[in-house]
């Protein structure tokens, strides 16, 4: 299984961090330190290490706090809350505990103006308003976003607009955002081809695309999109948070075109649309 490239981990399990002489270095200032706890955070997250993942964050944050960095504290708010859709918070079904998480490090990074972790806690802000059946909530919290001059979230937050319209039955307002993500994300895949947040966006707007539509072409599309992302990195975190979303995605699948793309993940075809009426939450 492949890992973390951004942090050079093998695919199933981290070890520590090490310098030249087989010994972990000493960092000579505490906000460098939290910094790197974070950055190793997201690694363990992205392999599907949640629980290593939340520690590490938590001491990060315990840090930025401590010595008053105020953009290390949203961005370890950011990444305690969305850790919750890997796994610890949002699997127990605690999801508005990572909501409040989130809408803190919203809160900080806004009063500092520090865009990363503003445009980014406010993404995973719109995936936990989904999460708890309220798109509209996941529309205000994009439509904020949006307005962040930050490209390298912009397929992810087109994304995330379509399936709250589509969860909003508005479909061809759904098929604008969920194109608008093919194309930011085509954007970045100009400038580097194996960016793993955009491979994942454009693979599940393709989707969504289809599924809105009935499109069997965009369905083939999709597929290929998703072999396409699956060689870059097969780590569990990313194919999870992957899953989850398609899933999603499925459950408006009224044509039943996305069977092909989840036979080419080898996965057996997801419950099309539930009956007239309902609309519980998607997300398992």
């Amino acid at each position: 299984m492949r890992g973390c490239s951004r942090c050079h981990l093998p695919g199933d399990r981290a070890g520590p961090v090490v310098g030249a002489d087989g010994h972990r270095p000493r960092l000579g200032y505490r906000e460098g330190e939290g910094d790197d706890l974070g950055n190793l955070g997201l690694c363990y997250f992205s392999l599907g290490d949640y629980r290593q993942a939340i520690d590490l964050y938590t001491h990060a944050l315990a840090i930025a706090r401590d010595i008053g960095h105020r953009y290390g504290e949203a961005n370890a708010l950011d990444y305690l809350g969305r850790a919750g859709p890997g796994l610890a918070w949002l699997a127990s079904g605690d999801v508005r505990r990572a909501v409040t998480l989130l809408d803190q490090a919203v809160n900080v990074a806004d009063a500092t103006g520090d865009i990363e972790p503003a445009a980014e806690a406010r993404s995973w802000l719109a995936r936990a308003q989904l999460q708890l059946g309220d798109p509209a909530a996941a529309l205000a919290a994009r439509a904020a976003g949006r307005e962040l001059p930050y490209p390298r979230e912009e397929p992810t937050i087109r994304l995330l607009e379509g399936l709250a319209l589509l969860k909003l039955h508005r479909i061809q307002e759904s098929v604008r955002a969920f194109s608008d993500a093919v194309a930011a994300a085509d954007a970045l895949l100009a400038l580097a081809d194996s960016n793993v947040a955009a491979l994942q966006a454009r693979a599940l707007a393709l989707s969504g695309l289809a599924a809105a539509a009935g499109d069997p072409a965009r369905a083939a599309e999709a597929a290929q999109a998703f072999t396409r992302a699956h060689a870059v990195t097969s780590a569990a975190g990313v194919a999870a948070d992957t899953r989850r979303l398609l899933d999603v995605i499925a459950s408006h699948d009224r044509s039943g075109v996305l069977a092909k793309v989840f036979a080419a993940q080898g996965r057996p075809p997801q419950p099309g649309p539930p009956g007239p009426g309902a609309d519980s939450s998607d997300i398992p």
